[in-house]
């Protein structure tokens, strides 16, 4: 079989790029070939430690400075934010540089965020949710559980709330107190849940169920690892069990306006 020169053409490969054009002249020497189908012949190249200069530092050490350009790169991304909200005032701003925050992981400032949000406005309920949540996260379900109850009674007062509001409150509170292990009250506030969105309901359904099993099936795994909030957000990777033994698994959202 005669030898055919082939280039593989890659946008971050310049090598790539002038082969392919050392062949204009021939472009039967030439091809566009998929990475995957290339694998299929010539085995792939694994990068060693030596390869990215990492046996020349300490492990803890990299990752402590990558943990600080992050924090800084979160820092240079919320400033925006949070000077919006200082100048503005306003609880919607407020309100964004605290999602914002809490998908960074900067729970301080989230819940300062928040915080100052119901200084504002004390029915402000997707602030309380927020808070919730993301105490939720932080597995300080106490807490989340007193900003749930918080939110409840401004809606009980008359405070208004979307319908999809009310849902997902309904379900942060069954959450709550499942990983609390509460779970006659968590059964209640499902079934509450099933009057209002039967179909939502259905995604949750080992909350009706108590937690004697000690286990939730595979359909029911990621929507028990997690918690409904308000918004537009964050995302975290899941397992299966309890709520309270995996707060922090199935994508987590926070309520924007």
């Amino acid at each position: 079989m005669p030898t055919i020169t082939r280039a593989l053409i890659s946008v971050s490969n310049k090598t790539g790029v002038v082969e392919f054009a050392r062949y204009e002249d021939n472009t039967r020497a030439r091809g566009f070939y998929r990475t995957g189908q290339a694998q299929e012949v010539f085995r792939p190249v694994a990068l060693r430690e030596t390869d990215l200069g990492l046996q020349y530092g300490s492990e803890t050490a990299i990752a402590e400075r990558f943990e600080r350009d992050l924090d800084q790169l979160a820092g240079v991304i919320l400033r925006p934010y949070e000077e919006a909200a200082r100048e503005t005032g306003s609880v919607r701003d407020w309100n964004a540089y605290g999602i914002a925050a809490a998908q960074f992981g900067a729970s301080r400032q989230a819940r300062e965020a928040f915080t100052q949000v119901l200084r504002i406005d004390p029915d402000y309920i997707n602030a309380r949710l927020n808070l919730g949540s993301l105490a939720f996260l932080d597995e300080d379900y106490r807490a989340a559980l007193d900003a749930f109850e918080a939110a409840e009674r401004v809606v009980a007062e008359g405070g208004r709330i979307r319908d999809s509001l009310r849902t997902n409150l309904l379900l942060n509170l069954s959450k709550t107190h499942y990983a609390l292990e509460n779970y006659d009250q968590a059964r209640e506030y499902y079934e509450t849940v099933q009057q209002v969105n039967a179909d939502e309901a259905m995604r949750f359904s080992y909350l009706g169920a108590g937690g004697g099993t000690g286990s939730i099936g595979d359909g029911d795994a990621s929507a028990a690892t997690g918690i409904a909030s308000a918004g537009e957000g964050g995302d975290l990777s899941g397992g299966i069990g309890r709520a309270s033994s995996a707060a922090s698994a199935e994508p987590i959202l926070f309520f924007g306006d």
